[in-house]
């Protein structure tokens, strides 16, 4: 009943496919989109690589103050630390399950200079102003009805010259499209490029590059599709199915409708707030 469950909100959604990577493989894994990049490559590989290629924006955060809005389950934030050696990570999710996982998994790892935080993207209270070296979001904004407020957010909370990367599923097409009953409960609030081109510009944030790897997205998916197909790693069949149709529903949408962009650029340095 959870995987049939899975669409019926976004709490839902998350709360699933955590269960699901821990009954299965006994423990916790990202909850982003793949990026394919090696023949040897698994889908957990590809999750890496898909931050990997987000943190290269904003490389290097060694010995800086990082903050992960949206930072779900915390497996990425826990990962960020152990691979980059940034100072410090705050990792900021609106999903009290998933800050209560996140909480738990640093504890069991014992990972230092890692904290997590029940909190809103669109006003991060918990943050002070110019306080943060660097700012992540992958994968999370398309959830905020305010996107306006969170990428001004975003220029308060940064130091003057302070980085930002945001990788988000966006639409195709500069229109509006009503919003049903399913989009509502899973709260899709999707952007186009020109509207996030022109709220960067609004907050004071300056942005240096964008780019759409919506191609390579879903490339990855059909071969992390094949991978799980041949390896044998969903062994249940009720959860092998589910596992294949979210991975062909993504691709899909992917394909049809949505497109993957990663925006990145930086606080200018000469900010006066």
């Amino acid at each position: 009943m959870g995987l049939i469950t899975t669409g019926a909100s976004t709490e839902n959604y998350y709360k699933t496919f955590n269960k699901v990577y821990l009954k299965v493989f006994n423990e916790y894994y990202m909850l982003h989109y793949p990026l394919f990049l090696n023949e040897n490559d698994d889908f957990f590989q590809c999750q890496k690589n898909l931050t990997d290629y987000c943190i290269a924006k904003v490389a290097p955060i060694k010995g800086l103050k990082v903050l992960e809005i949206g930072c779900g389950n915390g497996i990425q934030s826990i990962y960020m630390m152990d691979m980059y050696k940034p100072k410090e990570i705050v990792g900021i999710d609106i999903n009290r399950n998933n800050i209560e996982i996140a909480d738990s998994e640093r504890r069991r790892r014992n990972i230092k200079n890692v904290k997590f935080v029940v909190g809103d993207a669109q006003s991060l209270n918990e943050i002070e102003d110019n306080s943060v070296d660097v700012v992540i979001n992958i994968e999370s904004a398309f959830h905020y009805p305010d996107k306006n407020s969170f990428l001004k957010e975003i220029y308060r909370v940064l130091k003057p010259g302070g980085r930002y990367v945001i990788a988000d599923i966006i639409k195709k097409r500069p229109i509006s499209y009503r919003k049903g009953f399913w989009k509502k409960r899973m709260h899709f609030h999707h952007w186009n490029e020109l509207q996030y081109r022109d709220g960067i510009a609004k907050s004071g944030l300056s942005l240096e590059e964008v780019e759409d790897i919506t191609d390579r997205v879903i490339y990855s998916f059909t071969r992390c599709i094949e991978w799980f197909k041949k390896s044998g790693v969903l062994k249940n069949p009720f959860i092998r199915i589910w596992g294949i149709i979210m991975l062909k529903l993504n691709r899909h949408l992917l394909s049809k409708k949505q497109s993957y962009f990663v925006f990145s650029g930086s606080k200018p340095a000469d900010s006066t707030f």
